[in-house]
């Protein structure tokens, strides 16, 4: 794959105003938009504005102090294709920083900053590297190859998209997603299997999903297999079984119609509720699902009472075991052979640990007589 990239790609200057921001940036994907634009709608004033503002919300201010004081450099290689029937380039890795001359360009035309002239033609036209592959996932791959080790990290769910989109379309395998990315095979496997129940969940839930709780099947679901199971997850197939419980988890942490959230935290999923599920709490679980009021906070108190109840009852079996033993112990010393023993050449040794249980005996019954 990269052989393919460095062979298609040739350099070019392009007009900054014929480089279009990428609608379809990954570090883009589950905020404004879900399904990918296609090219013919990409250079609509709107979807540009939309895009320049959700990169900015992102974050470009270091690059802007920095092309500010040293102009667009050659070697901020850009990496473009040419859109058909058009003399416009769409940006396939580099929106941030034409994003970031943009906004300065249009600051200095709206007299809000001044560019020196030579700034100004650093912004004007860009030296870029067009790219004339036929890879539908090269942008996919671009920026992964950049980001998701480099600059600046992505959100968790672009994260997941991108290693989801290797391995279904260009065929990698965990331990290539390994060599290219360093996240490590786990973390992989967790990574694309959360992307699968998070899509499948937009899917099917009547409320809305978007990436702020992606983390919810990422740290919780797929990281607890009780609630895994209790979900009925169909590896196979990549879906939920039991929607009835997927909806309630959901209603639960996203918030029911009237915003009414009974778990607010992924914490509380991965940690707590997670312990609702043993079968010996299967009560309280009742309890939290059909009862309005009855809170997790509630529930992790009947929790911690029925632990009490246990480590109580725990604590009685002890001192039952110990006055078994006690007793043996007495029985022990009674039917000592004390003939033999004084004929034996370990007698000494009988004598040292009969003392020291004599001195310990002596000691706990001063205790226990108070």
């Amino acid at each position: 794959m990269e052989l393919d990239l460095i062979e298609n790609l040739k350099t070019e200057k392009v007009e900054l105003n014929n480089l279009l921001l990428n609608p379809n940036n990954p570090r883009l994907m589950g905020k404004s938009r879900k399904v990918d634009l296609p090219d013919s709608r990409v250079s609509e004033e709107q979807i540009q504005k939309t895009v320049l503002r959700d990169i900015r919300l992102e974050g470009i201010s270091d690059l802007y102090e920095k092309i500010k004081k040293l102009g667009f450099l050659s070697i901020d290689r850009i990496v473009v294709r040419k859109i058909s029937d058009s003399d416009n380039y769409l940006v396939l890795e580099g929106n941030r920083r034409i994003s970031t001359a943009k906004t300065l360009l249009q600051e200095h035309l709206d007299g809000i900053i001044t560019l020196e002239d030579n700034l100004l033609n650093s912004l004007k036209n860009i030296e870029v590297l067009v790219y004339s592959g036929t890879d539908k996932n090269v942008l996919w791959l671009l920026q992964g190859m950049r980001h998701i080790n480099g600059i600046k990290e992505w959100g968790a769910l672009q994260q997941a998209r991108f290693l989801h989109v290797m391995q279904q379309e260009e065929s990698l395998n965990a331990t290539e997603l390994d060599k290219m990315t360093g996240f490590g095979r786990n973390t992989i496997a967790n990574k694309i299997r959360s992307y699968k129940g998070f899509n499948f969940s937009q899917e099917v839930y009547h409320g809305e999903l978007n990436e702020n709780n992606f983390s919810l099947f990422q740290e919780a679901i797929f990281t607890r297999p009780l609630i895994k199971s209790w979900l009925e997850w169909n590896e196979g197939e990549s879906k939920f079984d039991n929607l009835e419980n997927l909806e309630n988890l959901l209603n639960w942490y996203v918030g029911d119609e009237e915003g009414n959230r009974k778990l607010e935290r992924v914490l509380d999923i991965r940690d707590h509720f997670n312990k609702l599920l043993l079968p010996e709490n299967k009560s309280i679980l009742v309890k939290f699902e059909e009862e309005e009021e009855f809170s997790i906070n509630e529930a992790i108190q009947e929790l911690r009472n029925k632990d009490a109840e246990k480590s109580a009852q725990k604590h009685q079996l002890d001192l039952e075991e110990r006055i078994t033993r006690l007793n043996d112990l007495y029985t022990e010393l009674s039917t000592l052979p004390i003939v033999n023993i004084l004929k034996d050449s370990n007698k000494e040794k009988f004598k040292e640990i009969i003392k020291k249980i004599n001195e310990s005996a002596s000691f706990q019954l001063t205790i226990l007589d108070k």
